[in-house]
């Protein structure tokens, strides 16, 4: 068990050693195509602790597609400064620790909101800590190929601990649509955390459960 920023709860602590990560299936709901008409949020909490900042193991994935593929949705960790959290959609092998659309770096052991919307028009937009940090045009569709994975990617070498997280992640929330923030394109309000876990089913609705 270990620290949430809500009293009474408990966050992930994902492990790149022993190559933690959690699944969403295209058969438990995830979609495979992501169309430029599709209106989506993610949104988390994430600390990165400072015991960790020497690593470098290239890109941590945070949320990537199970399995690498087509363009796609990466957010990820810097390897080489790894309190640098960026959003890239394109291809894995355009992927370096250098190769970030849109990046932004946090303090080490502190909890951070990373919130990232398509809120219409083709702008995906990338925010931190409630602070706008970019805007991504994305006019064409992308693929979660082998469903939505939290905290690494399957490597070639099964034994690779290649791509895996090394993070506590708290509060993770995948919604089609962006509640309970007003549904007019560029005017969406950002929230600077997340609500409380016991308000999920309130305001957003019904969300399917994630799976090992």
């Amino acid at each position: 068990v270990y620290e949430s920023k809500f009293e009474g709860n408990s966050s992930i602590r994902f492990s790149r050693l022993s190559q933690d990560k959690l699944v969403w299936t295209t058969a438990n709901g995830c979609p495979y195509e992501w169309q430029s008409t599709l209106i989506w949020s993610v949104e988390f909490l994430i600390k990165i602790d400072s015991s960790t900042a020497s690593d470098n193991f290239g890109p941590e994935f945070i949320i990537a597609p199970a399995a690498a593929g087509l363009t796609s949705l990466y957010i990820w960790l810097n390897g080489s400064q790894r309190n640098e959290i960026n959003l890239t959609i394109g291809s894995k092998s355009s992927l370096n620790n250098s190769g970030a659309q849109l990046s932004a770096t946090v303090p080490y052991d502190q909890w951070a909101h990373v919130y990232v919307a398509h809120e219409g028009g083709n702008n995906v937009r990338f925010y931190v800590n409630g602070a706008l940090i970019g805007t991504r045009q994305q006019t064409a569709a992308w693929y979660m190929n082998g469903g939505l994975s939290i905290g690494g990617q399957t490597q070639a070498q099964p034994t690779s601990t290649n791509s895996y997280l090394s993070a506590q992640l708290d509060d993770v929330r995948i919604i089609r649509g962006w509640l309970p923030y007003p549904e007019d394109a560029g005017q969406v309000a950002v929230p600077v955390e997340p609500l409380p876990p016991g308000d999920t089913a309130f305001v957003f609705g019904k969300i399917t459960q994630l799976e090992d």
